[in-house]
């Protein structure tokens, strides 16, 4: 099972081709995103806003690009305000702390791409964002021109490798859009040009299906209000501005449409579901409103009928009680986020379209541009502010004295020889320490890593979620064959890893030599390791770092 490593691949791809070493491939690769990102929702924002004659419309497009390229919201900001206001060391905290824009829900995360960038993860759902906007973009222009449709199959189905999650949602959008057959026959046309990809997914036991959370459940927490408002402030702002517009206009049919949203949205704050209630009021009047602009029709319903499915309905997998729906949130709400960013310059330039130029309403425009601006220049704070968070307080994210892209930088001086060494030799499965508790986020596992060559084991508890009892117990086998190993170095264990796994390398760094002398019964010192190890004849030495060791596995 692969799940949804289609993104890496084609990065990893482009690093090759580029001649980068791994350990600049992934930070290029994420650096590259954010500039995709950033260059479509500039040119989509500047098509939109040109056609509108919306006034300053290349720099109102940087404006939006920018924030919400490179922001979050606003409440980091509000944190260091509260700092500075009382001095509060707790809020400094949050305020600096990268993921803080991640965790206004509770039991879960929600992130959008900036916060990707600093958590220095290339996840799938961080790369999937530009390629989502550039689809929206697509699908405008196809249906503005009347091209066939079907010329997005292909697209439609790229969405399956590079973020799996996210397919379902982007078919979604294209049904609304499309509305008729095309509608149905682009995600099945997608899905079956994929087929030998997903035929991979259904080995897995991490998904058992989809869950429903009921009114009455008191232990998944819901969404709070706050935290939807704080989320998407900018979008916030203009929808609502669109709807007093309409209203402040005294156009009949749109007062009895805010009315009947009102009336639709208001038993959801009397439930625990009254968050969405600050979605619902502009999904129903804009979905009432027959003149509006198909595509923005659609991105508005699709995000918002996505975000809000989130908090009836979760995907079952191994979390559970108070984290249940952690991956449910983490993964849909982002596609979510980046359809409601690409609806931002329709938005607005929607909202030129319909205000008169007479003055009332010039000065009204004027006031919903300033709080609109306002919003995207209070998420960009996020910038600074997690900047320095990431590179003087948490993670040790950056060198303080020094900027490099080499992400081997971050390894010990013994670990970043052995990769150097590895990446001088022909490939093959490296044989390094693996957490031997099995956990994830932590040092073992970097040579593989920087070096791009295979390890026997990586995260086992990664496998467990997304394979279940399968992916657990093929990792925990390896896992324990590799500990195996370096508790013992003899013939047996050490042809274990041949037979089974292929391995060539044997890496014996600080951190191995550090597990085999608090944990080996039979060894008693590095020197004495490298003397049963090398006893085999299986084995011989290719690098010497003072005590520690590259071996190559020499015949099985």
């Amino acid at each position: 099972m692969v799940y949804y490593y289609g993104g890496h691949y084609g990065f990893a791809t482009l690093a090759l081709l580029s001649a980068l070493p791994p350990g600049y491939g992934i930070n290029v690769a994420s650096a590259t995103v954010l500039q995709l990102l950033f260059m479509a929702i500039y040119g989509f924002s500047l098509v939109i806003l040109r056609e509108k004659g919306v006034p300053r419309a290349r720099l109102l497009s940087l404006l939006i690009a920018l924030c919400l390229t490179f922001g979050a919201n606003a409440y980091p900001f509000v944190e260091y305000l509260k700092y500075l206001w009382n001095g509060d060391q707790n809020a400094f905290n949050t305020a600096i702390w990268h993921l803080s824009p991640a965790y206004l829900i509770p039991g879960t995360t929600h992130h959008v791409p900036m916060v990707d960038f600093f958590q220095k993860e290339l996840h799938a759902n961080y790369m999937m964002t530009p390629f989502l906007v550039t689809y929206v973009w697509l699908t405008y222009v196809i249906k503005k021109e009347g091209k066939t449709p079907l010329i997005i199959v292909p697209y439609n189905g790229f969405f399956l490798p590079l973020f799996t999650w996210s397919w379902p949602v982007v078919s979604l959008y294209t049904f609304a859009l499309m509305t008729n057959h095309y509608g149905i026959a682009i995600p099945v046309l997608g899905a079956l040009m994929y087929s030998p990809y997903i035929l991979t997914l259904l080995g897995g036991e991490g998904v058992s299906g989809i869950a429903f959370i009921g009114p009455h459940n008191t232990v998944i927490p819901r969404t709070p209000i706050t935290a939807i408002v704080v989320y998407l402030l900018p979008s916030i702002i203009i929808l609502y501005s669109y709807i007093a517009v309409r209203v402040v206009k005294m156009e009949k049919n749109y007062i009895l449409r805010s009315l009947l949203s009102l009336l639709i949205a208001l038993p959801f704050v009397f439930t625990r579901y009254k968050a969405m209630a600050v979605l619902i009021v502009p999904l129903v009047f804009t979905m009432l409103s027959r003149d509006e602009e198909k595509t923005l029709k659609s991105l508005l319903f699709t995000s918002m009928i996505t975000i809000i499915a989130c908090d009836f309905v979760y995907v079952d997998d191994i979390f559970a009680g108070y984290w249940e729906r952690f991956n449910t949130v983490f993964k849909f709400y982002e596609t979510s986020w980046t359809l409601l960013a690409t609806a931002v310059p329709l938005l607005v330039a929607r909202l030129w379209e319909i205000i008169p130029k007479r003055r009332p309403f010039t000065n009204l425009w004027r006031a919903i541009k300033c709080a609109f601006i306002a919003s995207l220049v209070l998420s960009l704070t996020y910038l600074p502010l997690g900047y320095y968070g990431s590179k003087y307080k948490y993670w040790d994210s950056f060198d303080a004295d020094k900027f490099t892209l080499d992400g081997s930088m971050a390894l010990n001086i013994h670990d970043r020889i052995i990769v150097k060494a590895l990446l001088r030799l022909p490939r093959g499965v490296v044989v390094e320490l693996p957490s031997p508790d099995a956990q994830s986020y932590v040092y073992n596992s970097r040579i593989s890593v920087f070096s791009g060559d295979p390890s026997v084991v990586g995260w086992p508890l990664h496998e467990y979620v997304w394979r279940g009892s399968i992916g657990w117990h093929e990792a925990s086998t390896r896992l324990k064959d590799v500990l195996e190993f370096y508790k013992n170095p003899c013939n047996e264990t050490l042809r274990v890893l041949v037979e089974k796994y292929h391995a060539r390398y044997i890496v014996f760094s600080r951190l191995e030599a550090t597990y085999v002398i608090q944990n080996s019964e039979k060894i008693i010192t590095i020197e004495h390791w490298e003397k049963t190890l090398l006893s085999t004849g299986y084995v011989r030495v290719i690098l010497k770092i003072g005590l520690y060791r590259l071996f190559e596995i020499t015949r099985g």
